[in-house]
Parts: structure tokens; C-alpha cells; sequence
């Protein structure tokens, strides 16, 4: 039964895996339930059969031993969790309600995350391989370059199949991880295949600068920079040519994907670094129009200063760390929202969450 098992179960768990992380680039609400829910469900199909596999082999005891501390860090987790959801009950009487389980869910899928990469990397060949083929769905943002222009929809903030652009530079994010080490590791000598890796490279680091998200943008600046160092500290070919020819083509990134960006799109990015042009642009300059030169130049003619900041997290930051020096257990999976900008809003990137 083992061997019948090991041949269809555990390559189908992996399938439903490998899918799961494929789709998630596709999340918008407005999406029918079983397409924009598809990866939580292949996750979780993923998860039973590779319990029911687990089980029906006898394999669960040595699998548990090999992941004990990951399975107690994980218990740990939802012990915090689950004392700060009784203590802000019983502080505040706010029970359980569906956005709790909702949270609750996506604790559990997060754990599971961590445990079935470990669980089929002891089964399938070149899991983690496949596992960065997967993630390449991210690729299929690039069609947006190449449709014609009456068919696009504008967007401010690249989302397509997201909800939130944040998410998308998250994902984008991964890719390009993968992307720039590939690239770096072939750089030099240069040929084809430098090509074909920088190519992609561009046009993701595009739909990056698109999202408009600054902390991703600085998030990519260090991986550049670490990805770069990485590469030559491993590397003892070229010298100064490749670190040369590497340096050269990092610093190309960012102004070729820019060229491939439309003209109110590339309007709508220099705009979020430098908010106090948008309404002198939008009066003097056809930025619908306008060459990517053209509209660089009148940013600099302005003499202005770019601003980077986010006001609402340090408001929230701030608000929340109060009520938490009331309530020292936390608030768990239910927490009060608090208002800002005409909106409520939870306590953004905290651990609160």
C-alpha cells in the first residue's frame, strides 16, 4: 500500500500545493468565490492528503519528530493568540466573530505553509525548484505591456487580479528575489540567456514601481544590494568585469522599467514620490502624452522635495501601543478598529495582528 501510496498521493498533495501557490496572484473579490478562494482550497486539499498519507504509512511519528520545534513554535503562536482573544473577552466582552475565524483560518493555513514544504522536500525531487517555477505565475502580469493601449484599464495602482496593490508588490517581490540571483549568477560572461532572465527582470520590476508601494521599493533596493553581494562573495569569475557588468545592469533596472510604463502611469508613480507636483502637472502638463524625458524634466524644474512618509501607521503604531499598555495580553483575533482619515482601520503591520 506504501509504495501505491507514495506514487499517486503525495505527487497529487504536491500538485495541489505547486497550484495553490500559482493562483495566489488571483485574489480580487469581484472574482466568483471557488477562483479567488482557489488557494486555500489547494492548500488545504494539499494538507489532508499528505496527512492521510502520513497516516495511512505509519509515517506520522517520524515526520512529527523530524518537525517537533516547528510544531511547537506553532503551538506557542496560538496559545498567545488564543489567551489574548479570552483576555480581551473578558476585558472588553468582544467575542469571537466571523472576521476571528476568518484570522483564525489564516493561522492555520499559515502553518500549514510552513509544514508542507518540509513534508515534501523528504518525498519529491527538486520540490524547492518547482516550487520557484510556481511562483513565476507573477509573469503573467507582463501581458499588461503588450495588450493594445485601448484595451487598458487604467489603474492608478497596478492590481489586476488583487485587491490590494501592496499584495501584488509582495508577490512581485518573490519573483524577483529568484530573478536577480539567476541574473547575477549569469551576468558574465554576457549571451542568451543573460538576456532572457533580464528581460522578465524588467518588466516585473515595472509592475513593481506600478503598485506604487514604498516600502516594497525599498525592500528591492536591498535585495538588489544583498543579491549582489551574495553573488560575488560566491562568485570568483571576471573581476571587475562582471562586478562591472553587474553594477551596470542593476542600475539599468529601474529606468527601463520605468520606459515601459505609460505615460499617466509613469505620471501617476513620480506623483507618489513627490505629491506637491500633481496639481501644477495636471493644469500645465499633457502628462498623457508626455515622453518620459519630458515629464522627468518638469519634476526637476519644480525644486521639489519627494515625500516618503505613510502618516496613517505611525498614527496607528502610536494608538494601538496605548491600548496596549491598557490591555498588556492583547486584543487576539477580534481587535478594536480606530478611526483615521474617515475610515476604520486595525492595527496595520503589528504584531498586534
Amino acid at each position: 500500500m506504501r509504495p501505491v501510496l507514495k506514487k499517486y498521493c503525495v505527487p497529487l498533495a504536491e500538485i495541489c500545493f505547486l497550484a495553490g501557490v500559482a493562483l495566489l496572484i488571483v485574489r480580487k473579490n469581484d472574482f466568483p468565490w471557488p477562483l479567488k478562494r482557489a488557494s486555500d482550497v489547494l492548500f488545504f486539499a494539499s494538507g489532508g492528503l499528505s496527512v492521510f498519507f502520513l497516516l495511512a504509512t505509519s509515517q506520522a511519528v517520524n515526520f512529527y519528530h523530524r518537525v517537533r520545534n516547528v510544531i511547537l513554535a506553532l503551538l506557542l503562536l496560538f496559545a498567545g493568540m488564543a489567551m489574548a482573544t479570552l483576555a480581551n473577552f473578558l476585558q472588553s466582552g468582544q467575542s469571537v466573530d466571523a472576521t476571528g475565524i476568518l484570522s483564525i483560518s489564516r493561522f492555520l493555513e499559515a502553518g500549514l505553509l510552513v509544514l508542507l514544504p518540509l513534508f515534501f522536500q523528504t518525498h519529491r525531487d527538486n520540490f524547492i525548484a518547482k516550487f520557484a517555477v510556481a511562483q513565476l505565475s507573477t509573469l503573467f502580469y507582463l501581458l499588461v505591456f503588450i495588450i493594445p493601449n485601448d484595451l487598458h484599464i487604467h489603474m492608478p495602482r497596478f492590481e489586476l487580479w488583487e485587491n490590494w496593490p501592496s499584495n501584488v508588490s509582495y508577490y512581485v517581490l518573490v519573483s524577483l528575489s529568484f530573478l536577480l540571483v539567476l541574473l547575477l549568477e549569469r551576468i558574465y560572461p554576457l549571451r542568451k540567456q543573460t538576456f532572457y532572465l533580464y528581460v522578465p527582470t524588467v518588466g516585473l520590476t515595472g509592475i513593481l514601481l506600478w503598485t506604487q508601494s514604498r516600502a516594497s521599493w525599498l525592500a528591492f533596493l536591498l535585495i538588489g544590494l544583498l543579491s549582489l553581494g551574495y553573488v560575488i562573495s560566491q562568485s570568483r569569475r571576471g573581476g571587475i568585469r562582471f562586478f562591472f557588468t553587474a553594477v551596470v545592469a542593476l542600475a539599468l533596472l529601474l529606468p527601463l522599467a520605468f520606459l515601459l510604463l505609460r505615460p499617466i502611469t509613469r505620471f501617476e508613480v513620480l506623483t507618489r514620490i513627490f505629491p506637491g507636483a500633481r496639481p501644477f502637472l495636471e493644469q500645465t502638463f499633457n502628462f498623457r502624452a508626455a515622453s518620459a524625458g519630458g515629464l522627468t524634466k518638469e519634476f526637476l524644474r519644480q525644486d521639489l522635495t519627494p515625500v516618503l512618509s505613510e502618516p496613517s501607521r505611525p498614527y496607528l503604531w502610536r494608538t494601538y501601543g496605548k491600548m496596549l499598555l491598557a490591555q498588556p495580553l492583547g486584543f487576539g483575533v477580534n481587535y478594536p478598529l480606530v478611526q483615521f482619515g474617515g475610515s476604520w482601520k486595525g492595527p496595520h503591520n503589528t504584531l498586534l495582528e
